[in-house]
C-alpha cells in the first residue's frame, strides 16, 4: 500500500521505501522490522497501539523475540527518520501505560491504486504542469475513508511545525510592539514626589498636612473639630492626613482628616464650613 505523508514523501508499506515527492529519487529504505512497525502505526493512525501488539506483530508473528527496550529504540529511530523529511520534533508519542500512537501533525493519505487503475483505463486521471493528479484516500480520526485527489508536488509540503513557529513568533512581536507602545505613551510619563508635613499630633499618632504654609492656630483648631465630632482616636499605630482649602477664597470652605491604619484601611472625616 502507497502512503502520502504530509505531501511530502510517499511512503510503500510493502517494501519500506521512502520516496520524495516530486524527484521520484529514494531517500530511505527502511529495515524489515523498522517497516513492520511504522506500517502497523499507519495502518492505525489516530489509534493508541499498545507495545505489546507491537511486539506480537512485529516479533513474534515473525518467529523472533524482543524486549520493550528493543522495541523503543527502533521507535526512537523512525522518529529521528521522521524529523529528517517532515521537520516533526515527535512524530510518535509515547502514551503512558498505554502505547504509541502517531502525532496529529502527521497528515496521512492513502493512494487508492485500484482508484488510479479504473481512471487510466477511462483517460480521466488529470494532469497539472505534466504530473499525473493522484487520486488519494485520506484516513480520518474514525479510520473511514474519503476519496481527495493531491498533486505530488513537494513545494506544497505541509509544514505544521514551521506554521505553529510563526505563530509564535508574531505573537511576541506583537507583544513586543505593545511593551513599546506603552513605553512611548506612558513611560515618559513622571510624578513628582509627594511631600507631607508633620503638623500636629492625636495622642501619638502623627497629623500629616500636604502644605508646607501650615497656620497653627486655625488649622489645629480644625483638627480639634474633626476629632471631637466624629470621635476620632489614635489605635494601631494610626496616620492621620489633614487637607484644608482655606486659602482658595472661590469654593466652599472645607477640611478632611483621613486616618489610616497599616496604610491599609483608611477613613476620612470632612467639615464643611
Amino acid at each position: 500500500m502507497i502512503y502520502i505523508l504530509n505531501n511530502c514523501i510517499e511512503y510503500d508499506s510493502e517494501t519500506g521505501e521512502i520516496i520524495q515527492l516530486g524527484s521520484n529519487s529514494e531517500v530511505a529504505k527502511l529495515t524489515p522490522i523498522l517497516n513492520r512497525i511504522f506500517r502497523v502505526l499507519v495502518e492505525n493512525n489516530n489509534m493508541i497501539i499498545p507495545r505489546e501488539e507491537l511486539l506480537k506483530k512485529v516479533w513474534d508473528e515473525h518467529g523472533l523475540t524482543a524486549s520493550i527496550n528493543t522495541l523503543n529504540q527502533y521507535i526512537s529511530a523512525l522518529r529521528k527518520l521522521l524529523y529528517q523529511h517532515l521537520e516533526i520534533d515527535n512524530a510518535i508519542l509515547n502514551i503512558p501505560k498505554k502505547g504509541v500512537i502517531l502525532s496529529s501533525e502527521l497528515i496521512i493519505t492513502q493512494r487508492n491504486t485500484e482508484l488510479v487503475r479504473h481512471s487510466e483505463e477511462k483517460g480521466d486521471t488529470e494532469k497539472l504542469d505534466g504530473r499525473d493528479k493522484l487520486p488519494l484516500i485520506e484516513l480520518n480520526t474514525h479510520n473511514q475513508v474519503a476519496v481527495s485527489s493531491v498533486i505530488a508536488n513537494p513545494r506544497v509540503c505541509y509544514t505544521l511545525k514551521r506554521n505553529f513557529s510563526l505563530k509564535i513568533i508574531l505573537g511576541l512581536s506583537v507583544i513586543l510592539t505593545l511593551a513599546s507602545m506603552y513605553n512611548l505613551f506612558f513611560g515618559a510619563l513622571s510624578f513628582d514626589k509627594v511631600n507631607t508635613y508633620l503638623v500636629s499630633t492625636i495622642g501619638s499618632c502623627p497629623v500629616y498636612s500636604f502644605n508646607s504654609n501650615f497656620d497653627d492656630k486655625n488649622n489645629s483648631k480644625d483638627i480639634d473639630k474633626h476629632v471631637k465630632e466624629f470621635n476620632l482616636q489614635c489605635n494601631n499605630s494610626a496616620i492621620f492626613y489633614y487637607y484644608s482649602n482655606h486659602s482658595n477664597a472661590q469654593v466652599e470652605k472645607q477640611t478632611l482628616l483621613t486616618k489610616c491604619e497599616d496604610n491599609k484601611i483608611c477613613i476620612s472625616t470632612r467639615i464643611n464650613w
